[in-house]
């Protein structure tokens, strides 16, 4: 998960602000991780930084729900799926475009549309050529959503509405290192 494990979080699950909007019947498929203020967003998979967005507000803004105008970070992982994570601390993002990241990475701190209610939303995603060749030249890719499962006390499970203690283990931290980062993450030892 992109919070701590050393307590508890609530999670629920929502669909785009932008699907609902334009009234699609087909919502982006995200995950909120509710958080303290000054709580750390971690990375939940290796990848790479692609995409940082850090946008400017007027000091004066009014508080609000939700705004299209929030700090973000897309990195892309492995096997060319994407974690989009929304609502950062603009004054606190750790990571630069380019940066490699591990499982368990600090990427920023978490955010807040209202000052009073912080945490972050997680969409994760792949693209798709476009199948309706129709609509392929003025959209020819399409975002395909899943839930990714995690590991928490209950085991490993693609989490619902609810609350989740997130676990990390030896072989969660390893598991997507390479052979120099493994050697080292084990201070030079070959196992």
């Amino acid at each position: 998960m992109p919070t701590t494990v050393r307590w508890p979080v609530r999670v629920s699950r929502g669909v785009s602000v932008y699907d609902r909007f334009r009234k699609e019947k087909k919502g982006a498929l995200g995950l909120h991780f509710e958080m303290e203020k000054g709580d750390t967003v971690y990375a939940m998979r290796r990848g790479t930084v692609v995409e940082v967005g850090i946008p400017e507000r007027e000091p004066d803004a009014p508080a609000v729900s939700f705004t299209s105008e929030s700090p973000d970070l897309l990195v892309e992982q492995p096997d060319g799926t994407l974690a989009w994570y929304i609502c950062l601390d603009g004054d606190n993002v750790l990571v630069e475009v380019g940066d490699e990241v591990l499982p368990g990475t600090p990427l920023a701190l978490a955010g807040s549309y209202d000052g009073e209610r912080y945490k972050v939303s997680v969409q994760t995603f792949w693209w798709e050529s476009n199948p309706d060749p129709k609509e392929w030249e003025r959209k020819p890719f399409i975002r395909k959503h899943f839930f990714p499962r995690f590991v928490t006390e209950e085991g490993v499970v693609c989490v619902e509405k609810g609350v989740y203690r997130p676990v990390e283990t030896e072989e969660l931290v390893i598991r997507e290192m390479n052979r120099k980062e493994l050697k080292k993450h084990r201070g030079g030892k070959k196992r």
